[in-house]
């Protein structure tokens, strides 16, 4: 993040998730807000309804809040050990996300599990991200001027592996929603559904890919705000089609997220 203006020090600094001044504005109203949405929906509905589906769905807002609180951390951190450990999981944690959405989306659409070797492949892909994680391919080294961990070779496999993974739910979406065209209700479910899904994986991996391309690491709270949009969408589907087979969300509900 471009933090020029701060000396990180080597000693334990306890202060940390407090402004600052190189903190974009937006950071709180960009982490936690978009947290506790996307934690209360899911929560909901896996109260209701206990499935594969909604346990991803936790699982994967469980993950989004993991990172956002992680880089609160790396944003408000004065102490560069701290920095360095909690900068050191961002990848694999943004990583797991992506690999969480991919398998929500192919279990909710499917209503059925993914097929072994699938699975097997995406953990394949995820596998140099995990056995790597502590290595100097991570991160090599760390700056205390600019207050910057220094990224080693393995951001250059976490870009290939954010492009296929994209790709392959993009391709998922299209197929899925091309082969629903003889229902017309599956076939409005899966085109909301997949607006909700790509608003969301596009704004979360454009911010972070623009940050690491321009170092203008600001710009990547804007793209927090695809969760929220996402949650909208799938609470509509709850409250239109009975989505997770939960008959009613609350008059609130509806009021929101009628088009």
């Amino acid at each position: 993040m471009d933090v020029s203006s701060l000396m990180c020090v080597e000693s334990w600094n306890p202060v940390f998730l407090v402004f600052t001044e190189h903190a974009p504005r937006l950071l709180y109203y960009s982490h936690i807000p978009t947290s506790l949405v996307a934690l209360l929906l899911s929560g909901f509905v896996f109260r209701q309804n206990r499935t594969l589906a909604s346990g991803i769905l936790l699982g994967v807002s469980i993950l989004f809040t993991v990172w956002n609180l992680v880089d609160l951390v790396v944003w408000t951190g004065g102490n560069s050990q701290v920095i360095m450990f909690f900068w050191s999981v961002l990848y694999l944690l943004q990583a797991l996300i992506l690999a969480g959405t991919w398998y929500f989306s192919r279990v909710f659409l499917d209503e059925r599990d993914v097929i072994f070797r699938q699975k097997m492949f995406m953990l394949a892909l995820l596998s140099p991200l995990i056995f790597l994680l502590p290595t100097s391919w991570n991160l090599s080294g760390f700056d205390l001027v600019s207050c910057e961990a220094k990224q080693g070779m393995l951001v250059n496999y976490f870009y290939a592996f954010q492009g296929i993974t994209l790709l392959w739910i993009f391709k998922y979406l299209f197929e899925k929603y091309r082969n629903t065209k003889e229902n017309f209700i599956e076939r409005k479910k899966t085109l909301i559904f997949s607006l909700g899904i790509i608003c969301f994986i596009i704004a979360f991996s454009w911010g972070n890919l623009f940050g690491s391309l321009t170092l203008r690491w600001g710009m990547e709270q804007y793209g927090l705000f695809g969760m929220p949009v996402f949650i909208g969408f799938l609470a509509y589907l709850i409250v239109r089609y009975q989505a997770f087979d939960i008959k009613l969300l609350g008059v609130q509900a509806l009021t929101i997220t009628q088009f």
